[in-house]
């Protein structure tokens, strides 16, 4: 977030706060740089695990879910047939950002693929 954005976005953490559990904090700069880095880390997950486990791994299926702005319900009910298919499932998104990224890691053999 980036100039009013700032602003706009505590008058409202800090009203939605004072309801709802959890809390917030705003990065200093640095702080900013090196929780930024971590965006690198995540997406890069799914590969490292695929590379170490190739054994397990058939592959990756990497998908971008855009949501409504009103959307409350983030993650998938995937029926049990496809889910008993996957290794892990990575979930990864930006603050205030309504795309959601999903990497799925398909078990060895797996017919999800083909």
């Amino acid at each position: 977030m980036a100039g009013d954005g700032v602003a706009e976005a505590q008058r409202w953490l800090n009203e939605f706060f004072k309801s709802a559990e959890g809390d917030f904090f705003a990065c200093t700069p640095e702080e900013g740089n090196k929780a930024f880095l971590h965006r690198f880390a995540a997406a890069g997950a799914a590969i490292r695990y695929q590379a170490v486990h190739a054994d397990e791994v058939e592959d990756i299926l990497a998908l971008d879910i855009a949501l409504r702005r009103n959307d409350t319900d983030w993650f998938e009910h995937l029926p049990p047939e496809i889910d008993s298919q996957l290794v892990h499932k990575l979930y990864y998104g930006h603050f205030m950002c309504h795309v959601f990224h999903q990497d799925y890691i398909v078990k060895k053999a797996s017919t999800s693929m083909h």
